[in-house]
């Protein structure tokens, strides 16, 4: 079982209705006008709620909702304004739903505020991610189907030229790099093939890349490429700010103490809302009461790539993480944020909390070394003296990604209500942007079943993966 993707543009625009508080169904109805720039997509197989069905997302780059919501919308508080908190929030408003984003901090250009998401290197990745720390066999497999959708989303931005510019997306060529044959290697080869039929374009392996690049030939043995979106994650951030708060949505700047589960009431009450999404990343050590999470810090060489000490580059390139689990990784990862910067990484450190990095810190000095051993070419040395290093905090979780409804009951009755309306998405460590929509499809969907008050399931009960997982666990064993 491989994720399956497929793109249909839709021309609609729906109406307003009225009645009673729309369900999903009644939402779903409301398409009567025509619309440009409504992006559906159709992804299949998912199993929401026990039922198998097709997972579908549709998105409006226009500055309203693709469905206006009528006066008995369903009203969901977002917490948490990173990409995976905004795109929840954009695809719950073209859904015809209300949102409200609560949150500590929103994405700002000022340096020293901004968000994790906005400094993320943001190349589009197939899972496993290069930073590593994946340990979750069904979460993996539910994970590349997220990714699918992103995948397509990211696309659809980049072949537009207008919100490519807008949002600071491009494809770009990305050359993987492997020290010994993929063919003797079970889990890269699975994940090789994994790609060659998942409809990822651009792909070819050609081990002939490492002459091309000039690289050590006599450390470097095989090569395969993709054409995968690149997100300038600062402008996207900020323009994709804008418009969730265009289409309608209340920002709310404020930070939460406490575990959410005591807090579900008292929320629900004071906005007036449905349902509840946490999308807070590391918040959710505290805010999901979840010891699972946990800090992986990462920092990155910001160099100019400006043609003027090194060739241009254009096309990315990495050398994946090996180890898996709370380790920390190292891992090659040069790539052009966009037109005058590279990003040179990296790796990863868990449980560490300290973000006073420098280029003169050991591990900075390690990527610098790496990356000249790599590409001979390259000077790291020069830099962005502007913001010469970025740093920040993955926010992983033993486990994986955790996309979820509540499995509490509420500690404070609310309306009748036997189950939690909150649902989780939180736990993507370096894969925020690579899953980010196919989430947000993921928690529009477990929203609408808190809304109506469906009996949770865990994240392994609803997952579609399971059988997959399965398979790719035979096929490791046989391989070995």
């Amino acid at each position: 079982m491989r994720p399956h993707t497929h793109i249909q543009k839709r021309m609609e625009e729906p109406q307003d209705s009225t009645g009673e508080l729309d369900t999903l169904k009644d939402l779903e109805s409301r398409s009567n006008h025509r619309i440009s720039g409504l992006l559906t997509l159709y992804v299949a197989p998912s199993v929401f709620q026990g039922s198998w069905e097709a997972q579908t997302i549709f998105i409006s780059f226009e500055r309203r909702p693709a469905i206006q919501p009528g006066a008995n919308a369903p009203h969901v508080l977002v917490i948490g304004a990173g990409i995976v908190g905004m795109s929840t929030a954009w695809t719950l408003l073209d859904r015809g739903y209300r949102v409200t984003v609560l949150a500590e901090n929103f994405a700002s250009r000022e340096g020293n505020k901004r968000l994790t998401s906005q400094i993320a290197g943001a190349l589009w990745e197939y899972p496993p991610a290069v930073c590593g720390h994946t340990s979750n066999m069904t979460t993996l497999e539910s994970s590349k189907r997220w990714s699918m959708v992103s995948y397509h989303v990211f696309t659809h931005m980049a072949s537009d030229p207008v919100l490519a510019k807008k949002y600071g997306v491009h494809m770009r060529r990305t050359l993987f790099f492997f020290d010994k044959l993929v063919r003797d290697d079970p889990l890269q080869l699975h994940k090789m093939r994994e790609i060659q039929s998942s409809g990822i374009v651009g792909f070819k392996h050609d081990p002939t890349a490492i002459h091309d690049a000039d690289l050590d030939k006599e450390k470097w043995k095989d090569s395969y490429q993709i054409s995968s979106p690149l997100i300038d994650t600062d402008l996207a951030m900020h323009n994709i700010t804008n418009l969730v708060k265009a289409k309608g949505a209340v920002f709310q700047e404020e930070k939460l103490t406490g575990d959410l589960i005591e807090l579900e009431a008292g929320l629900l009450e004071r906005f007036r809302a449905n349902a509840i999404v946490n999308a807070t990343g590391l918040g959710s050590k505290e805010l999901a009461s979840d010891e699972n999470v946990y800090p992986l810090r990462g920092g990155l060489l910001r160099l100019l790539n400006d043609g003027q000490n090194f060739t241009k580059l254009r096309d990315a390139f990495v050398v994946s993480a090996t180890a898996e689990g709370q380790v920390e990784t190292n891992f090659i990862f040069i790539v052009p944020r966009n037109d005058q910067i590279l990003y040179v990484g990296g790796f990863s450190e868990p449980n560490q909390w300290d973000l006073k990095l420098t280029q003169d810190h050991p591990k900075i000095k390690r990527i610098a070394r790496d990356a000249s051993e790599f590409l001979t070419d390259l000077d790291v040395k020069h830099t962005d003296a502007a913001y010469p290093v970025a740093q920040g905090l993955r926010p992983a979780r033993k486990g994986d990604v955790r996309v979820e409804r509540e499995q509490r009951a509420p500690r404070n009755e609310y309306h009748g209500r036997k189950y939690s309306t909150i649902v989780h998405a939180y736990g993507h460590a370096g894969a925020g942007w690579s899953l980010s929509f196919g989430c947000a499809a993921e928690v529009e969907s477990l929203i609408a079943g808190a809304i109506a008050q469906d009996p949770p399931l865990t994240q392994n009960e609803s997952s579609a993966s399971q059988l997959s997982a399965k398979q790719v666990d035979a096929f490791l064993q046989f391989a070995a």
